[in-house]
């Protein structure tokens, strides 16, 4: 029997500091930015580092739903992702407040095109819920551990 389904897989990224609202990051061979408007002191040169973590939830809702669909057999495409977090930036400002520093809440709408029921509408996305794993991160505590050298 294998120790497949016990084993983790690390994925790592690197980033280089630009300003103190830019990092040019690396995944893979990938790169990318992230970065503040000019009204927070960026270029605007890529997103904010809370609009990359929902675009990783649409990429992912995409990816995995895709991959359930097709497992299950079911006539489905997503044809967009669209995705809302609500985030008080107060704490990040130092200010008073009872908010978490991160999004209060996120609202996605998934559009498809698809012929299936919605029995098999339910049994997908409940699959797709809980193979996740952005909305995993997202919804569950994840231990995160921070050096400074």
């Amino acid at each position: 029997m294998s120790s497949r389904s016990n084993e983790t897989k690390p994925y790592e990224l690197t980033a280089r500091v630009r300003s103190p609202v830019r990092i040019d990051a690396t995944v893979r061979d990938v790169n990318f930015t992230l970065d503040s408007p000019p009204s927070g002191g960026g270029e605007n040169a890529g997103p904010l580092p809370a609009e990359a973590i929902l675009g990783g939830l649409a990429g992912c809702l995409n990816a995995v739903g895709h991959k359930v669909a097709s497992e299950m057999n079911l006539s489905l495409r997503i044809e967009r992702v669209h995705i809302v977090g609500h985030l008080n930036p107060a704490k990040f400002h130092g200010q008073e407040t009872e908010d978490r520093a991160g999004f209060q809440s996120v609202e996605a709408r998934v559009e498809i095109d698809s012929t299936v029921t919605d029995e098999e509408i339910d049994a997908w996305l409940r699959e797709v819920e809980a193979r996740n794993p952005v909305l995993d991160n997202i919804q569950f505590p994840t231990e995160v551990t921070i050096t400074v050298e």
